[in-house]
């Protein structure tokens, strides 16, 4: 993902950084498998109801969910992580946990190993794209992240070695974050005052605290690492007005200045104007940013002409400023 938009710079960045210690991630859960025989992988693992080989063959699932959407993006499609939903990936789990070990550490090298190749051949375009969770969106961009994630925490979960004292600075640095903002909703009632006052220098701290289970709201899963935030910065501006009939004439050629100012000011992406059958206005501008947006706003000329159309031309408008949170789009061959 390139290009000169500072946002996309930064998700770029980003996901190389996250790419990168995923790729990490994957080696030294490589290194584990190496000690990972027959009697290890019945051992029950440190999630409840899981042996170590139901965690190893998770994983492996998980990073051909991931290449089934990144793959699907990449044909400007958007598929579920499970097809079959949550009931399959059980399933799946289940039948996969009673191979032996060869198999199943084979399983988890080589799906780990693709889902890298493929994020190396995933375009801008692709990244930009989103796979589906249940029905909700889940943005292309974020998946490196999470996929990390799953190796970190599933690592430790195997309990035979790796703990949350071996997680790399870089993961610690984005999960952490991401809890802290979960905590507000996982705190008890009875301790969010006691917190409170310890964070702000008004209380000792806590000897203990009672806090929900991670992820006992669903969005705690999704929430957004900051750097993969706002990736499509486009703003839309939805104007729409209605004008004096006797100003109608007037109106005409200080529209269409206006027009022509918007297309030579920096970030400028498109303007469309339409009339509805009962008279209605309305003109879609699109700018690359909030920024040149506001400056379009500012701009002296622009400054003249709204109050032009307040005191002259405008029965009544209404102005809407928009973000572009997801885009959808068909174009029929020939």
């Amino acid at each position: 993902m390139t290009g000169s938009d500072p946002g996309e710079a930064r998700v770029s960045d980003e996901l190389q950084a996250t790419t990168a210690g995923c790729a990490d991630a994957h080696r030294r859960l490589g290194q584990e498998l190496e000690s990972i025989d027959n009697s290890i992988l019945r051992r029950a693992s440190r999630l409840p109801g899981w042996t170590v080989a139901h965690v190893l063959t998770h994983l492996a699932r998980n990073a051909e969910s991931h290449i089934r959407m990144l793959g699907a993006a990449s044909e400007g499609r958007s598929v579920e992580q499970y097809p079959g939903g949550y009931e399959q990936r059980a399933s799946d789990i289940e039948a996969g946990a009673h191979r032996s070990a060869s198999e199943i550490c084979d399983d988890v090298r080589s799906t780990a190993t693709e889902l890298e190749a493929t994020w190396a051949r995933t375009s801008p375009a692709a990244w930009r794209g989103h796979g589906l969770t249940q029905g909700a969106e889940w943005p292309c961009r974020v998946l490196p992240f999470h996929r990390w994630r799953e190796v970190e925490l599933h690592h430790a979960d195997l309990g035979v070695g790796y703990t949350h004292e071996d997680w790399p600075d870089g993961y610690v640095d984005r999960e952490l974050s991401l809890a802290l903002k979960a905590l507000p909703e996982r705190i008890a009632g009875a301790d969010v005052r006691r917190v409170l006052a310890w964070l702000v220098g008004r209380g000792d701290q806590p000897a203990s605290v009672t806090l929900a289970p991670w992820q006992s709201r669903r969005e705690h899963y999704h929430f957004l690492p900051g750097d993969l935030e706002d990736v499509d910065r486009r703003v839309v501006t939805v104007f729409r007005s209605r004008v004096r009939q006797e100003a109608a004439d007037t109106y005409g050629p200080l529209a269409q200045q206006m027009v022509e100012l918007a297309q030579r000011m920096p970030g400028f992406g498109e303007v469309k104007t339409f009339t509805a059958e009962d008279g209605e206005r309305v003109s879609l501008v699109t700018f690359a940013t909030g920024e040149d947006h506001a400056a379009w706003r500012a701009h002296p000329e622009h400054r003249l002409a709204q109050r032009l159309g307040r005191d002259e031309f405008y029965d009544e408008y209404l102005i809407q400023v928009c973000r572009v949170a997801a885009e959808r789009a068909f174009r029929r061959d020939g």
